[in-house]
């Protein structure tokens, strides 16, 4: 028994691209996704797709002692960038293994792309506010995995492992409140699972999949470890937004930050995607909306890795500023307020 990556190639291959998806997607979108990744990226057949399905043994299924011993983790420091396939309804953002993958490519400071089954999220074939709206709500504290010790274990290392220094990490830390059991193996091969030390519930505290959540966790996200939860939920929301618009160009980016809602919370009177674009369309001038909203957006998305941030942003502004200005004086009486008549 083996993965199929043993039936097919002649020897090891250190992966190129590490791609990460939610297993509850169909698999024929996966493939598609992956298909506009290659052709986007102009990718050749020397590189390599590191993928679980395909990678790993699902016969005899080994994810190492701890995350910090997983394949995942071993194949992540030795890929040059990662992928995140987006499933229709992004409940990749909502998975364990998913957030705790894009973690280590936040610590590797590994490049991200993400893609769906129609294109690169944030290119002309693909609209990117779905996926603005589930990067603005993700939230590590409420991420589901198949299992609840899978789940405890993704949080302790949350909680106690993540951002720490390599020689610190101790994998126990990982096993928090969780009975290891012992190391006899069943009759199929696999080694007796893991089970959680204490069942005790939280009342009137919700999880994702519609069950009461467990006191450790909740004490683990509301309790002293909060700031780390919250800590990893923003960097990633940064992480995920840096890859949109490193696919996406100003007007697009823009009137998807208008459209979802963020201009109101930048102190913009929103206006509807279609208005926007269509008053574009028609004018030779940025609309002043999109102006200010770039103006009170930039700290944002200079986190996000935007280039133009700071003293660049400004004077951009005022150049177009200008131009709007001049634009709408040497039409004369065929425009009104700077736009067309």
């Amino acid at each position: 028994l083996c993965g199929w990556m043993e039936l097919v190639a002649d020897g090891p291959q250190a992966p190129t691209h590490f791609i990460s998806h939610s297993w509850g997607g169909p698999f024929h979108e996966l493939l598609a996704a992956i298909g506009h990744l290659v052709a986007a990226k102009g990718l050749s057949f020397s590189e390599v797709l590191w993928i679980c399905a395909f990678a790993n043994d699902h016969f005899t299924l080994d994810l190492g002692a701890s995350l910090l011993r997983s394949p995942f983790l071993d194949a992540l420091r030795l890929a040059q960038s990662a992928v995140l396939v987006i499933d229709p309804s992004c409940k990749c953002l909502d998975r364990g293994w998913c957030i705790f993958e894009l973690a280590i490519v936040a610590c590797e400071g590994l490049p991200l792309v993400m893609c769906t089954a129609c294109g690169l999220v944030g290119s002309d074939y693909v609209a990117a506010d779905p996926v603005l709206e589930a990067i603005d709500t993700l939230d590590v504290a409420l991420v589901e995995a198949d299992d609840d010790v899978t789940r405890r274990r993704i949080f302790n290392y949350i909680a106690f492992l993540h951002g720490e220094p390599e020689m610190k990490q101790d994998p126990d830390q990982e096993y928090r409140r969780v009975d290891r059991g012992d190391s006899r193996s069943d009759n199929d091969g696999f080694f007796c699972a893991d089970r959680l030390a204490s069942h005790d519930v939280v009342q009137d505290v919700w999880r994702l999949n519609g069950s009461l959540e467990y006191c450790y966790e909740h004490a683990l996200t509301t309790g002293l470890h909060w700031e780390k939860f919250e800590i990893l939920s923003r960097t990633l929301r940064k992480l995920c937004l840096g890859s949109v618009t490193a696919q996406t160009s100003w007007p697009s980016l823009m009137c998807s930050t208008l459209e979802m809602g963020s201009a109101g919370r930048h102190g913009v009177n929103p206006v509807s995607l279609s208005e926007l674009r269509r008053r574009w369309a028609m004018s030779d001038t940025v609309p002043e909306e999109v102006l200010t909203l770039r103006r009170r957006f930039s700290t944002e998305v200079a986190l996000a890795g935007m280039p133009a941030s700071g003293a660049d942003e400004q004077q951009s502004d005022e150049q177009q500023q200008s131009r709007n200005t001049s634009n709408a004086s040497d039409k004369g009486s065929e425009t009104k307020d700077g736009w067309p008549t």
